[in-house]
C-alpha cells in the first residue's frame, strides 16, 4: 500500500531518478503549523480566483471563453492572460491543498516523519527553461505514468527509426500528458467537442524542450536566467491560454 501510495517513489528503487524539492529539517509541531498555514494561503488563493472568475469572466450564450471580444484587443489580452495566471494559481492552490492535508494525516495520524514529505512545488516562476519547470519546479506525482505510457514506447520508436531515444521521451511522455488531461473531459461535460488543443499544447512544450536542447547543442550554453524565464512565460501564460479555452 505504501509503494502503491507513494507517487514519486520516495524510498523506492523506482524513484530513484525522480527530482525532489529540499526537505527543511523541522520538528513535527514545526512541521504542523507550517502546512497548516500552507494550507490555509491555498485555500484562500483558490476562492480569490473563484470570486474574480465569477464576476470577470465573459461568457455569451452561456459559451463560455476567456477572450471578451467586446473588449479592445489590449483589454481582451489583459484579462485573458490574468484570467490563465489565475486558473494556474487554482490548480496549484487545488493540488498542493491535497497533497498537505495527506502530509499532515501522515505525520499527525500515522507517525511519518516531515522528512518523508517534501514540497509538491518549487517556485516555477524561477525556472530558467521549460525543461526545468516541468521536470523539476512542477509537481511529479504522475512522472512515472506519462513515461510507462507514453516516453518508453515513443523512445523505443524513436531509437527504432534512428534518432536518440531521449527525444522519444520527451515527446511522448507530453503526449500522453495531453491526452491524460484531454480525455476524462469527454466523460466529464456532455457537450465537449474533443478539438486536441490541450493536447496540442503539451505536444507543443516537448517540441520547445527539443529547441531547447537544440539551442545548447549548438551555442554550448544552457537555457536559462532572465532570457529563458521570459521564454517559459511566452509559451506556459501566452500558448496556454488557447488552452484554458477548452476548460
Amino acid at each position: 500500500m505504501g509503494m502503491y501510495l507513494s507517487l514519486r517513489g520516495i524510498g523506492y528503487k523506482y524513484g530513484q531518478n525522480t527530482p525532489l524539492p529540499p526537505t527543511k529539517k523541522m520538528s513535527k509541531i514545526e512541521f504542523i503549523g507550517r502546512t497548516w498555514l500552507e494550507m490555509m494561503v491555498c485555500f484562500l488563493m483558490v476562492d480569490a480566483v473563484e470570486t474574480f472568475w465569477e464576476n470577470m469572466v465573459p461568457s455569451n450564450n452561456n459559451n463560455i471563453s476567456i477572450f471578451d471580444q467586446s473588449r479592445p484587443w489590449w483589454e481582451r489580452y489583459l484579462l485573458s492572460t490574468a484570467i490563465h495566471v489565475g486558473m494556474c494559481a487554482v490548480l496549484y492552490g487545488a493540488i498542493n491543498f491535497s497533497y498537505l492535508l495527506l502530509s499532515l494525516i501522515g505525520v499527525v495520524i500515522l507517525g511519518h516523519s516531515p522528512s518523508n514529505c517534501p514540497p509538491a512545488f518549487l517556485n516555477i516562476l524561477q525556472a530558467g527553461s521549460l525543461r526545468e519547470g516541468w521536470g523539476t519546479y512542477w509537481q511529479q506525482f504522475i512522472r512515472r505514468t506519462f513515461l510507462v505510457s507514453g516516453g518508453y514506447p515513443c523512445g523505443w520508436l524513436a531509437e527504432f527509426l534512428g534518432f536518440k531515444r531521449k527525444y522519444g521521451y520527451i515527446f511522448g511522455s507530453f503526449l500522453a500528458s495531453g491526452l491524460f488531461h484531454e480525455l476524462p473531459l469527454r466523460g466529464m461535460l456532455d457537450d465537449y467537442r474533443f478539438d486536441w488543443r490541450i493536447t496540442a499544447f503539451f505536444v507543443l512544450n516537448a517540441m520547445c524542450i527539443g529547441m531547447e536542447e537544440i539551442w545548447t547543442k549548438m551555442t554550448k550554453m544552457r537555457v536559462k536566467g532572465w532570457p529563458g524565464r521570459i521564454w517559459c512565460a511566452v509559451i506556459l501564460f501566452g500558448a496556454g491560454q488557447y488552452m484554458f479555452c477548452t476548460y
